[in-house]
């Protein structure tokens, strides 16, 4: 006696199988507890958040890296570090304006 391709054991097929699957899932994810309002989750009232630190914006911003020496590409290390500087320039700028604008830059 041949079985048909689409039916397993037990007489049924695999999408009544599938489906009381996904019935069975829907039952127990149900049950997932008491509802967790903000402040809970993030502990406590926005008020009690310490000041930020003052930022004091880098003299020279590649001086840790260039303490490591240069970088180990053959026969592109100079315009490696030039490259390297300019990025690092260009964060310190964009953090200081940041700075600036959330009215965080040290005082001169």
């Amino acid at each position: 006696m041949a079985r048909s391709r689409g039916r397993k054991r037990g007489g049924q097929s695999g999408g009544a199988q599938k489906q009381g699957q996904r019935q069975q899932s829907k039952k127990n994810g149900g049950r997932r507890g008491q509802k967790i309002t903000a402040r809970t989750y993030w502990g406590g009232h926005a008020g009690e958040l310490p000041e930020p630190p003052v930022v004091r914006p880098s003299a020279d911003p590649s001086a840790i890296v260039r303490s490591l020496g240069t970088p180990p590409l053959p026969g592109q290390t100079h315009m490696a570090d030039q490259y390297f500087t300019a990025v690092y320039d260009r964060a310190v700028a964009l953090a200081t304006a940041l700075a600036t604008a959330g009215d965080l830059l040290e005082e001169r």
